[in-house]
């Protein structure tokens, strides 16, 4: 849900499961377990907890009040895995599903070894490398 604060930053609220929380703690069962109500704006990350009823689907002049509540999120730093070890195994993940595919399709007649020569060449086609011909 977009609104525009008072100072007029444009804010966006929505509802957000908290990290690493139970999803269905034992207790409390008519609240939101492990959520909280988050506010985006294009510099800041803020959150209220607990999500109130209605939320994010609240009045604007709501929405204020809650953000004045609401506590400023820490940025985390997002490490992204080194690109050769995530290509090399989207490579075995392929060849497995390419020859997985070969397997079943020497059992099919028919329509069915059609679909499965277009998914064995479809995952070939993924590396550039051709298809071996069965």
């Amino acid at each position: 849900m977009e609104f525009i604060a008072t100072d007029g930053t444009v804010w966006c609220a929505y509802v957000e499961a908290v990290p690493g929380s139970d999803p269905w703690p034992r207790h409390t069962p008519t609240r939101l377990p492990a959520r909280h109500l988050r506010f985006e704006s294009a510099t800041e990350s803020r959150a209220v907890t607990p999500v109130p009823a209605g939320a994010p689907f609240l009045p604007e002049s709501r929405l204020r009040g809650l953000l004045e509540r609401a506590v400023p999120l820490v940025p985390v730093a997002i490490v992204p895995a080194p690109p050769g070890d995530s290509w090399e195994r989207a490579r075995r993940a392929a060849r497995s599903a390419a020859a997985l595919l070969a397997r079943g399709r020497e059992i099919l007649e028919g329509p069915a070894a059609i679909v499965a020569d277009r998914a064995i060449g479809f995952v070939a086609s993924l590396f550039g490398r051709p298809r071996a011909r069965l």
